[in-house]
This record gives structure tokens, C-alpha cells and sequence, in this order.
């Protein structure tokens, strides 16, 4: 049976086992089923579907439109898709998603700016493991000099502009 055929199928006469397999194996009708079908958070679909990070990813999105448990262990193997789910599913910070993104400078900075809008030191550590998002964690997300950021920057690129940055931050508070 096609995909298009398990898809007409199942619209009516019911969801299955079976067009439920033949539909998710095919990412161009998998996220119709659920729609077309009215069968929107089934549990069989979910499990079939997660096998992929992105799959699982955009069903939260698209189809959970909320955070579920077991969609977000799906996609916390990767930073990124760890990033992209706390971001626009969860819409907040979660210590799952946050833990995971740590593995990735770039995606701890970014986390810690879009998603905790502070500065943390789990995130400040990741983030210091890159001279680059060093110098964007200090200037974005601690908005000031600390030494971990300083440490990072120190001897690399980034060095004179950490230190023009903050020095003009000085003197502006000075006048």
C-alpha cells in the first residue's frame, strides 16, 4: 500500500497499526496523518515518528503545538534541536534542554542570551570554551567583564575588542 493510499484509507475508515507504519515512513504524509486523520497525539505515531530528531521535533511544533516529555527526550541528543526546542517549544528555560545545549559554546551563549536572559555559570563555562562566544557572553548576556569571559578572551582575537568594549562601557558610566 503507498502512503497516499494508507492516507485515503485511514481518512476513512479509521486509524491503524498498519497506516500509521506506512504513513510515518514516508516525511512528506506523516504530519498530514495526525491532521487528517484527527488523531493528534497518538502515542503509537509518536513512537514511530521520534525515531528521527527533526521528526520528533517538528511533531512538537506542529502537531503537540506544547512540550511533552517524551518529545523533548527525543530531540535532547543533539545541542542544536536542544536549543531549537527549549526556544519555540518550551518557550523557557528547562534544566534538560540547558544541560544538553552545554556541550556547544556557541549554543550555550545563545541559550543563555535567548532562552535564560541571564547569565549562568553553567552556560558562562560552556560559552568560555570559545574565545568568540566568551566575548558575546560577556557582552551580551553578563553585560560586563568576569573573569571566566576575561580568561577566554585573553591572548586570542578577541582580547582588544573585550577590552575596547568594556573600557568604552567605563567611560561612558564615568561621564
Amino acid at each position: 500500500m503507498t502512503p497516499e493510499a494508507a492516507l485515503w484509507y485511514a481518512t476513512r475508515y479509521g486509524p491503524s497499526d498498519e497506516t500509521r507504519r506506512i504513513i510515518c515512513e514516508n516525511s512528506y504524509y506523516e504530519n498530514h496523518y495526525p491532521i487528517e486523520i484527527g488523531v493528534s497525539s497518538k502515542d503509537r505515531t509518536r513512537k514511530i515518528i521520534y525515531q528521527k530528531v527533526k521528526k520528533a521535533y517538528l511533531y512538537a511544533l506542529k502537531i503537540d503545538k506544547c512540550p511533552t516529555d517524551i518529545t523533548r527526550e527525543a530531540v535532547c541528543i543533539n545541542s542544536e534541536w536542544a536549543y531549537r526546542y527549549a526556544k519555540n517549544i518550551d518557550k523557557k528555560p528547562n534544566n534538560i534542554t540547558r544541560q544538553l545545549v552545554c556541550k556547544s559554546s556557541s549554543f550555550a551563549y545563545l541559550y543563555a542570551k535567548e532562552i535564560d536572559r541571564c547569565p549562568r555559570e553553567d552556560t558562562r563555562e560552556a560559552a568560555c570554551k570559545s574565545s568568540y562566544c566568551a566575548y558575546y557572553y560577556a557582552k551580551d548576556v553578563d553585560k560586563d567583564v568576569h573573569k571566566d569571559t576575561w580568561e577566554a578572551v585573553k591572548n586570542s582575537e578577541y582580547e582588544e575588542k573585550y577590552k575596547e568594549f568594556f573600557n568604552k562601557e567605563m567611560k561612558e558610566e564615568i561621564i
